[in-house]
């Protein structure tokens, strides 16, 4: 087996393991090692249908498999002709680190992963050990290193003629442009994506493509083209039998029709891709459908629902250090106490995601905090601090061309002055 067959994500991940270092190494393995990857096989077999009846995040048996991860890791170097898998091990248990949120270990292993791939030349493994550091990058809302790490994965890509690696780079470098609202070249990397997808009929690729621009369309209050763009996801993702992929176009497909203000369908989505989220133990995909659900709850006035699953995701945000995430989670605990209110508390909750926002740049996110902020005032009959937050998101979203949200915003300061 050759090592790009090894980068299939996850369970079975160890199975996969241990057939690249047999066939690899051209002979037995130590004892030790087998025993080390045949233990670590029969627990993964333990921790599938485990994960459908068990809560998730007391990763009792998780920790005890990256502790067996480690144990390969440090064994691998004692055997002479083992070198060639080492950055691809190193890369896939970074992989499990990096789902699992521990970031640390996770740049460590991709790290090392990137090492071995200059060592050896092998471009494909510098390659995606770039993109997944952008990855962490991303999660950690460094946009300007994640910027730098995916175009260098872009640029490795294109010199070794891998169109489909180009494409899932373009994916994430437009994923870098919702947080400022960079309409453009996120249309313009995504329709490539696409195309690409299209060419090579990959389903992966045309889903995330589609689903992507539907998100953005709902965001600058498209509807007709979240639509359309949904008609074509749709279709993609029920050939799949990939998860991970699963979990991440459901929550953007539940995104979309939550944008278009369908809150059942959006539910239905969130809850198939939280049920895939929990399977996988992916703390980013669990957190953030729990947010999503909140919101929801709070557009149907379920207000202590809607506080209890944000305090579910601010548990998971909190263990991966997820800043835009909990500078969301504030913000809508600041929308359920001011409905409730409790004055004091929004306020308390509204000033936190303010400075959360504004550290990691995310000009969107404080904007629609400063809306949250000028209604608060509102309520509170104060008209003239209620006028300057509004202004203020007003500006922002002008600028980020979000016509929805300008529409919005001009429509509360024209109630404000009535």
């Amino acid at each position: 087996m050759t090592q790009d067959k090894l980068l299939n994500e996850l369970p079975p991940a160890i199975e996969k393991i241990k057939e690249i270092c047999s066939s690899s190494v051209g002979s037995e393995l130590s004892p030790e090692v087998m025993a080390t990857i045949e233990e670590m096989a029969r627990l993964l077999r333990a921790i599938r249908p485990a994960q459908k009846k068990t809560p998730v995040g007391e990763g009792v048996k998780y920790d005890r498999y990256l502790v067996m991860a480690d144990q390969i890791l440090q064994t691998l170097p004692k055997l002479e002709l083992t070198e060639n898998i080492k950055g691809p091990i190193a890369l896939h248990i970074g992989k499990l680190n990096y789902f699992l949120g521990n970031m640390a270990k996770s740049t460590e292993l991709f790290e090392k992963a990137h090492e071995e791939g200059l060592r050896q030349g092998d471009f494909k493994l510098q390659a995606e050990a770039n993109k997944k550091l952008g990855d962490v990058a991303y999660r950690q809302n460094n946009w300007d290193e994640a910027d730098k790490l995916y175009r260098r994965a872009l640029a490795i890509f294109d010199q070794i003629s891998d169109p489909q690696g180009r494409a899932h780079s373009l994916i994430d470098l437009a994923s870098l442009c919702f947080p400022k609202c960079d309409w453009q070249p996120l249309e313009e990397y995504l329709q490539e994506a696409l195309e690409i997808g299209k060419k090579f009929s990959d389903a992966s690729i045309m889903a995330k493509a589609h689903n992507n621009l539907a998100v953005a369309a709902g965001m600058r209050g498209d509807y007709k083209l979240v639509k359309l763009h949904l008609s074509m996801t749709i279709p993609l993702i029920e050939e799949m039998n990939n998860e991970r992929i699963l979990a991440e176009v459901y929550h953007n497909i539940g995104l979309a029709h939550a944008k278009c203000k369908e809150w059942q369908k959006a539910g239905k989505y969130y809850a198939l891709s939280l049920s895939y989220a929990q399977l996988l133990n992916d703390l980013y995909l669990i957190g953030i459908n729990y947010y999503h659900q909140a919101e929801l709850s709070v557009a149907m006035a379920e207000y202590e629902v809607a506080r209890g699953y944000c305090m579910k995701c601010l548990e998971y945000f909190d263990r991966m250090k997820y800043q835009e995430g909990i500078a969301d989670v504030y913000k809508l605990l600041g929308v359920i106490g001011r409905s409730l209110g409790d004055f004091d508390r929004a306020r308390l909750y509204l000033e936190k995601s303010l400075k959360l926002n504004r550290d990691i740049d995310n000009r969107l996110n404080e904007a629609e905090t400063m809306v949250e902020t000028g209604l608060l005032w509102r309520d509170q009959e104060m008209p003239e601090k209620a006028k300057e937050c509004l202004e203020k998101a007003l500006h922002i979203f002008k600028n980020s061309g979000d016509q929805s949200d300008v529409a919005k915003t001009e429509s509360l300061l024209e109630e404000l002055a009535a």
